[in-house]
């Protein structure tokens, strides 16, 4: 490279690009005395040099020694210093090495593999998850869903299949169709989206249908109760529940056996507030349950509670795990807070 004035100017004014600047360097180190026509009064007094090897530095000494006479004004001495520490700034850039710092230590995180499965048969086909779930998968349908379950139970499904849960009330299951998703809790539902019409059956225990896109995310979660279905439109984004059970004609219950106990208390809600749902608990089963109601805000419940089938605790902490809330008893009741 043919250095130029003009060039050495650019170098000192921080405009080389990286190659240039490592060639004048270079350069700079075998014409020590060039350094002094560029260095003035005011670079020396912000000047900050980095050390470098011994070696390297009592070199350049005896070099720049040899070009200064024997007695100097006081500022050609220090003009001449401060070349020395220049030039000792730029050795030290060519040869100094950045430390090597250790890597980061990062905690690997397996991902279990996806599973998924598709019949393409005649006849519907038995899953069993690794939970121990079993999933009865219709012709035409599929499967998706973790080769080994974590803090949450979760299924994708296209087409139409039954579920028969296992329990584990610190695992939610959740099945996830086109528009909506089914969490249970040790329960036996259906699930079938092969329509514009979504159906969800529940046959044992209890599900909670919440919204799965968020186009539907005014939608409020509804509980169904065995015997219910829930039939959601993919098009008009409208749902409603029904009994899918058909009752024999000529039929009338009315044999003890069929009525619920004299102190059996039932509860019914549709669509209501969790503030006035835990406000009916407490008035019909005399129970203290102690929750702000900032926790409980945009928390709505759609289902029923009878006592011959469940206890108050049960009931609320059913509630509890599919709002991410915690349940603590206490010796008057119970206390409800976020699950954090």
């Amino acid at each position: 490279m043919d250095v130029t004035p003009e060039l050495l100017q650019q170098f000192f004014n921080g405009e080389c690009t990286a190659p240039q600047e490592q060639e004048i360097r270079q350069w700079l180190l075998q014409h020590p005395e060039i350094v002094e026509q560029y260095l003035t009064e005011e670079n020396w007094n912000s000047f900050e040099h980095e050390p470098i090897a011994a070696a390297i530095s009592d070199r350049m000494r005896r070099r720049i020694s040899k070009k200064i006479r024997p007695v100097v004004p006081y500022r050609r001495w220090m003009m001449a210093a401060a070349s020395v520490l220049f030039l000792f700034s730029i050795a030290g850039l060519l040869i100094k090495k950045k430390p090597v710092l250790p890597a980061e230590k990062r905690v690997a995180v397996a991902i279990p593999p996806r599973k998924l499965i598709q019949d393409t048969s005649f006849v519907t086909k038995t899953i069993k998850l690794p939970d121990g779930s079993i999933v009865s998968l219709l012709p035409g349908s599929s499967v998706c869903f973790d080769s080994v379950f974590g803090n949450r139970r979760d299924v994708d499904l296209v087409g139409c299949a039954s579920f028969s849960v296992a329990k584990d009330h610190t695992r939610p299951f959740c099945v996830h169709a086109k528009n909506i998703n089914v969490t249970a809790l040790g329960t036996v539902f259906t699930v079938d989206d092969r329509n514009k019409i979504t159906k969800v059956r529940l046959h044992e225990g209890k599900v909670v249908v919440q919204k799965e896109s968020k186009a539907l995310k005014n939608r409020v979660p509804v509980f169904l109760m065995p015997g219910q279905e829930l039939q959601f439109d993919n098009v008009r984004f409208s749902d409603r529940v029904r009994s899918f059970i058909k009752k024999e004609p000529g039929k009338i219950k009315t044999t003890a056996t069929t009525q619920a106990p004299a102190n059996d208390i039932v509860l019914k809600f549709d669509n209501e507030t969790m503030t006035a749902v835990l406000k009916k608990m407490e008035d019909a089963c005399h129970v203290k349950i102690v929750v702000n109601e900032t926790t409980l805000k945009e928390m709505r419940f759609t289902g029923a509670y009878k006592s011959s089938k469940e206890t108050v605790e049960q009931f609320l902490n059913t509630l509890a795990l599919l709002n991410h809330l915690k349940i603590n008893k206490t010796k008057t009741g119970f206390l409800i807070q976020p699950d954090e």
